[in-house]
């Protein structure tokens, strides 16, 4: 018998008889039974209470034969023979292998719905070489909100506070892992601010990039290393992911992101991390 207190005791004796247990206290005496499903106890007042394990849980359904699993997003890298200036135009990047982020089905939420396209979409183009993975991204936001990098602390929880401007998180998987980088346009001039998700082991110090504002939101143009151990090569494919994170004005938080991969609910708790089970794949071609 265990019995924390700062006072007197309650607990004056235990008795044990065959399948009962006495417990007599300073308001009388307790009756414990253990009945094989659950433990009973009897109060000296007669009134009985009773403490059960964990529930047996019933598991979701799953079918038998699933005809047609999940689709995974699908689009190309296309090779290029210099890397692209990184100065936040598109110079240097095919225009004809676009990824869209724009549907109703990409957005995680919190209090709203999504907006619309209007309000908030993208589309994107990538490009590679065999030392890095590069990437243009052209938002459409009417409002552009982007966290100083001079800013105070919010200390809202363990969370990088730059998943609470608008910018973008970016991740490249191979077979040995994946790296996932968060990525800010730096207001004091036409640079970028980028820091490792916390699910990764990204180095930021290889990220580059640039960015300019365009008459209907912004655009990043970025470098994102390969991870470690990668061997890109053309007909490869790799593990891949867009997030748009989406800021409005008078928040603290941010109001919710578009996922190239999927939605897949809401913003809370997200951090600045993805599965990497939900990546889409990046088929690298000449």
């Amino acid at each position: 018998m265990l019995e924390p207190h700062h006072a007197d005791p309650r607990v004056r004796a235990v008795r044990a008889s065959g399948d009962m247990v006495e417990v007599e206290t300073a308001q009388g005496i307790e009756e414990h039974r253990f009945t094989g499903a659950a433990w009973e106890i009897e109060g000296p007042d007669g009134a009985t209470r009773t403490l059960r394990g964990a529930r047996e849980v019933t598991p979701p359904f799953e079918p038998l034969l699933e005809l047609e699993g999940p689709t995974r997003a699908l689009a190309a890298a296309l090779r290029v023979g210099a890397a692209p200036p990184l100065d936040g135009t598109l110079e240097g990047f095919d225009l004809s292998e676009a990824l869209h982020l724009g549907l109703e089905d990409q957005y995680r939420r919190s209090e709203d719905a999504y907006p619309g396209p209007d309000e908030l979409s993208a589309v994107a183009y990538t490009a590679w070489d065999e030392t890095a993975l590069y990437v243009a991204v052209e938002v459409t936001k009417p409002d552009v909100c982007f966290r100083p990098g001079d800013a105070a602390p919010l200390a809202l929880e363990n969370e990088p506070d730059d998943i609470h401007s608008d910018g973008l998180q970016v991740y490249i998987a191979d077979e040995g892992g994946h790296v996932g980088y968060l990525i800010v346009p730096d207001q004091a001039g036409r640079g970028v601010r980028a820091a490792a998700t916390s699910d990764s082991a990204g180095d930021a110090r290889g990220v580059e990039g640039g960015w300019e504002r365009t008459e209907r939101g912004y655009r990043v143009t970025a470098k994102l290393p390969w991870p470690a151990g990668a061997r890109p090569h053309v007909g490869g494919r790799v593990g891949f992911d867009l997030i748009i994170n989406e800021m409005l004005p008078g928040r603290v938080r941010r109001a919710g992101q578009l996922v190239w991969s999927g939605g897949d609910g809401w913003v809370w708790l997200r951090g600045d991390r993805q599965d990497s089970a939900r990546f889409g794949i990046l088929e690298l071609v000449a």
